[in-house]
């Protein structure tokens, strides 16, 4: 079950960059790498506020900034290799985090400890 988790959390982080556009190229890759990373940092803040049981008004905040964290993504318009290369990249960071995230909205949504 769990690893099932991890691997549908790394599929939709595929999936935020396949709305992409495909004429980028590969000059985009050091502001990707930075919104990679803003992207697992927010996964991981989301995860905290999540396991603190933090307020419904931070996590609209954190649902926001996501949303335009994913608008900047699609801004930069890479091609499919160079999101493919990006994810692979920072895979081990990305699944670290979306299993943390994961296991965060389960135990919230069952009321575990």
């Amino acid at each position: 079950m769990k690893k099932a988790i991890v691997v549908a959390s790394f599929v939709l982080g595929v999936m935020v960059f396949s709305g992409c556009g495909s004429s980028g190229d590969s000059s985009g890759d050091s502001s990707g790498d930075s919104l990679m990373k803003e992207q697992i940092s927010l996964m991981n803040e989301t995860a905290d506020a999540l396991e603190k049981g933090a307020p419904a008004s931070k996590m609209e905040e954190l649902k926001k900034r996501g949303e335009d964290l994913r608008k900047k993504m699609e801004d930069l318009k890479l091609s499919e290799d160079d999101k493919k290369k990006l994810v692979a990249k920072h895979k081990d960071e990305y699944e670290k985090a979306a299993k943390r995230l994961a296991e965060a909205r389960i135990k919230r949504d069952f009321g575990l400890k």
